[in-house]
Formats: C-alpha cells, structure tokens, sequence
C-alpha cells in the first residue's frame, strides 16, 4: 500500500515546491541545497522509501517501477531547470553559441582556435543545428536547459535493455537503475556532446548485450537438421543489427573526442573475453575505423596541434588518474567537503561492486565486469583536462552500479538486516547525489539580471571587439564568437600570474584590456563569476574584494551597465586616434 502512495505524495510534494517562491539569490555555500524548502527533501525522501518498498512488494506492476524513477529523474534534474527559467552551465551556453553559429554560417570553422575541437567533431552541434532551422527557432537555446532532464530519460530505456540481458528479476533491473541515477552525480548530462554520445553508447553497449545472450539461449535450444537454419538467422539478425548500429556508431565518433574510445575498449573487451566474439567483432571494427579514420581526416589539425600534450600525458598513470580532490586545496571548505564526499561516493560504488565480484563467483565471467573494467585503460591515455577518473567512473558506473545492486538485493542470510540496508544506501546515494549535483549551483545559475546584462552587452560591443570577463562562468559566454575576441582574466593565467592579479587586480586588469590594441575592449563582472572565484579559489578573499569594487575605483574604466548581479565597463582612455580608427572601420 504504501508503494503505491508514496510516489504520488512525492510528486505532490514536488509540484508544491516548484509552485513556492524559492529565493535563487540567497544561495549559500551549498548551492541549490540552501534555498530548497523542507517540501522538496520530505517528498524526496518519500520517493525514496517508497521505491525500497515497491521492490520489497511482491506483484507489483513494472509501471510502478518505470514511475518512480521518471519521477526521481524529474526531482533530481528538472527542477533546476523550471526554478531558475534561464540556462544552466557556462559550458552549456558555449554549446548554444556553436551550434547558433553553424545555423548563421551552414558550416564548420575548423581553424577556430578555441572552441577548434567542437567543429572538428561537429555530429551533435550539426544534428541540433538542423533540429534549428527545422523546427524554425532562433536558437539552441531555446530548448536547451531541457538537457538533464531529457538526456536522462532517454538513458533509460538502454539501461533497462543492458540489466535485462543480465537477469529476468525485474525487480533487480529497476532497482540497478535507480542506484545508476542516484549515483551520476557528475554532471555530464546537460546540453552536450558527451550527453548525447552517452546515451548512444549506452543504446550499442544494450543491444550488443541482448543479442549476445539471445545467441546463448538459440544456441541452446539449436539441435540436429535445426541448427543449420537457426544459425542462418542468427547471422541474419546480426547483418541486421550491425546495419542498423553502424550510424550510431559513426554519431558516436563524429561527436566526441573521448566517447569513441570508451567504446572501442567496451566493445573491444567484450570481443576478446566473450565466447560468441563475432557478434562484436564486426562491430569493435567498424569502431575502430570510425575513430581513427576520423581523427585521422576532419578531426586532423586538432589531433596535430595536441600530439605533444598527448603523448605527454599517455602513461603518466599517477597524474592522469589524479583525483579533482587534489587541486582543492585552495577551494572553500564547503566545495572541499563536496569534493570528498564525491569521492566517497565513486569509492563506496566500486567497493560493492567488488564485493559482489569476490562474493559470487559466477559473475566473473559475467559480461558486466568487463563493462566495468573496460573504461580503465583510458586512465593511462590522457587526463581530460583533469576529469579523466570521474569520466572513467562515469562509463563504468552502468557496470558497478549493477553490481552495487547485486550486492544489496541477492543476499539473503540477513533479510531483515537486507531489508533496513537497501532504503538506508538509497537514501546515502541520493544525499551524496544533492551534494555534488547541487553543491555548485552558486556558479552554474544565472540569473535573469546576469542574462540580461549579457544581451546588453552583445547589443553594444560592435564588431571586432574584445570582451574580457573575469572568468568564463557568465551568461552568453561565446556569443557570436567569430565576431568577438574573448579573454577569460583569471583563468587563463598560471598561479604566479595570478599572486601578481591578487596584489594588484585593477592595474592588472587595465593592463589586460589594453591588450585590445585600439579595438573597443569590454569588462563584464558577474555575480556567478564571483562565486566561481570564491568557491575555487582562485583569488584571496581580499583581493576578490578588491576585484569587486573595480567599478568605482578605475578612472580608465566607464561603467556602461549595472544591475544587481552584473556590471559592464569599457575602457575608454585609449588614444584618440585608434578609437577614431577602430570607430571607422566598423561602421
């Protein structure tokens, strides 16, 4: 009984928050956590203990099942969405800003030197950018701060379809993907190349699994004069099925530097271990020519750009595999808090699921260890820009987080013991979830005053001009970017560069626009630029202090915008001469 009433209570629950007027610009160090009302926590916790006992209740419906997880899905990922009204992620604007460039200009700009790598692998912002002009939309943006809640949806029906091929216990299936939604934690789902090529992976690594073990089962079931013509359908349906993954595939590798190789290594893995390889080697080849021959053509002037840093970095175990954890000494106590407890997560995840690996012995040759094993050798390639260990836990975790259940449901000596175990796991994946999920937010919310100044500012720079901000984490960050020089202040400098900043930040910055050599040259400040600053670190207490009253304390800067969480300024004592140049040949 409560199963059933659980799920529409939490959704209730829901809806009531969303109706309340939740003050986005109170945030504290916790981010979203700080500002969400108690109605949002209790109907959460209420879907929680009420998906634990839908499993422990015999009969019921997989609707139920398939209900509680959309729900937990839109709790998690479209709240963010219909609470803050505008985009979320600085690097979900860059996505916008790309494909919006592809829609005006009906191309790829390869030769871009800092967002190079999106048009060498364009698969995602070309699908997105006919998505555009088919449905007669202005921009990408449109629609997507959808992303979270979309992308995770869509990943559920191939994560049904993998647990299926590993057990008929339903139960087991729903209760797998309830722990790999409580547990993706990583961000990685909002408009992106890497979200769309997740849930791709996901859809071949599904299928592969399914057609591996219905050839288990034909086979079994295959005697005699039978055998011949069984055997001629399986290779039929695995024409078949090779056909239609091919473009999957190819999307894969036309989309994302490193999703491609996740799936060499997951199909790779399968094919070399896996008795029935021929099923996967046509398709572990067609992967391997679709990446290589890619890097090898479109993507080749990014590949030759970064050879060195490349090579660098492959074998370098001990620094490709180096935690995030390790650059937040400087961060603020809450985010190094966050950082651990994300790491205690990823670490708890594994941990079960090498209980479950030693514990039964009949899954060590049980394709799902090798899923979760095969992400690892991309530890030695390359450090990804300091996110390779969480990228390798995010494609393991379809892997572990079923092993994780395996651990939780298949043991029976203690069913009581079982019985309190399971809700209170879920509950402890969920907690560590809305912290690293949410514990951010200060920084990727902006908020309508921050998007507004933006679309100021795109309005009045002209052409040609250099827009300096103090980070990347601003609204309409990329805009027009082929128009526009963009200069990142603080990020973009080494950790000596930045104690010069901290000592003196406001000639630094005078300095750093002057740069602009004549052009008109902007300075945009927000409110989330100086959470980023704050929560990572990257500057002193006093000297981001220093940074924010720069509006009142430069004689070179004129203020040309303010709202409560935005200031524009230009720099205006340039000689009169360039400006009259630059002022000419814009017009």
């Amino acid at each position: 009984m409560l199963a059933h009433v659980a799920l529409p209570v939490a959704v209730l629950l829901w809806i009531v928050t969303l109706l309340r007027n939740v003050q986005l610009d109170r945030m504290g160090a916790f981010g979203l956590i700080s500002v969400l009302p108690i109605t949002y926590w209790v109907g959460l916790g209420m879907l929680t203990l009420g998906f634990a006992f839908a499993l422990r209740t015999p009969g019921i419906s997989g609707v139920w099942f398939l209900g509680y997880v959309v729900a937990l899905i839109a709790m998690l990922h479209a709240t963010p969405t219909v609470l803050y009204g505008t985009l979320r992620y600085s690097w979900a604007w860059k996505h916008v800003a790309v494909v919006d460039y592809l829609v005006s200009h009906g191309a790829t700009d390869p030769t871009n030197g800092v967002l190079g790598a999106y048009h060498q692998w364009p698969g995602f912002f070309a699908l997105n950018a006919l998505f555009v002009r088919m449905a007669g939309l202005r921009s990408a943006g449109s629609y997507a701060a959808w992303g979270p809640p979309v992308n995770n949806l869509l990943m559920i029906g191939p994560l049904v379809l993998i647990y299926r091929s590993l057990t008929r216990d339903r139960r087991l299936v729903w209760a797998a993907v309830w722990i790999f939604f409580s547990s993706a934690w990583m961000g990685q789902d909002y408009f992106s190349p890497q979200a769309f090529a997740l849930v791709l992976y996901l859809a071949v690594i599904g299928v592969v699994l399914k057609r591996l073990n219905r050839q288990a089962a034909d086979s079994a079931d295959s005697q005699g004069s039978q055998g011949s013509s069984a055997a001629a359908r399986r290779r039929r349906a695995a024409v078949i099925w090779t056909a239609l993954l091919l473009p999957v595939i190819a999307a894969v590798a036309s989309s994302h530097q490193l999703t491609p190789l996740m799936l060499v290594c997951a199909l790779g893995i399968l094919a070399v271990s896996w008795r029935r390889w021929r099923t996967v080697l046509p398709l572990l080849i067609a992967s391997v020519l679709f990446t290589v021959g890619w890097a090898a053509t479109v993507a080749r002037p990014f590949i030759e750009a970064n050879l060195s840093s490349i090579l660098t970095s492959f074998g370098t175990l001990d620094a490709n595999a180096a935690s995030p954890l390790s650059n937040q000494a400087i961060a603020s106590p809450e985010q190094q808090l966050i950082a651990h407890v994300e790491t205690a997560s990823a670490a708890f995840i594994w941990l079960l699921a090498l209980v479950a690996v030693v514990k039964w012995r009949g899954l060590r040759h049980n394709p799902i260890v090798l899923l979760a094993l095969a992400p690892l050798p991309l530890l030695v390639a390359n450090d990804y820009g300091g996110e390779m260990v969480f990228r390798v836990h995010l494609f393991a975790l379809p892997a572990t987080a079923f092993l994780a259940t395996a651990v939780l449901w298949r043991s029976r000596r203690w069913p009581r013991i079982q019985a309190l175990a399971l809700p209170a796991v879920l509950l402890a994946l969920l907690s560590g979830f809305v912290l690293g999920y949410y514990g951010k937010e200060r920084m990727n919310y902006f908020s309508p005053a921050e998007v507004s100044a933006a679309q100021f500012l795109f309005r009045t720079a002209p052409h040609g001009s250099m827009i300096v901000a103090a980070t990347s984490e601003y609204a309409g960050v990329y805009t027009d970017y082929s128009d526009y020089t963009y200069v990142s202040w603080l990020t973009d400098q080494t950790p000596a560069q930045l104690d010069e900043i901290a000592a003196y930040p406001l000639s630094a910055l005078v300095s750093e626009l002057r740069d602009s050599h004549g052009r008109p040259a902007y300075f945009i400040l927000t409110r989330s630029q100086e959470a980023e600053i704050e929560l990572s670190g990257l500057l002193p207490p006093a000297a981001l202090t220093q940074v924010e009253q720069i509006p009142g304390n430069a004689p070179e800067l004129t203020v040309l915008y303010r709202n409560q969480d935005a200031v524009i300024m230009e720099l205006t004592n340039q000689p009169r001469s360039v400006l009259l140049h630059w002022k000419g040949a814009l017009r």
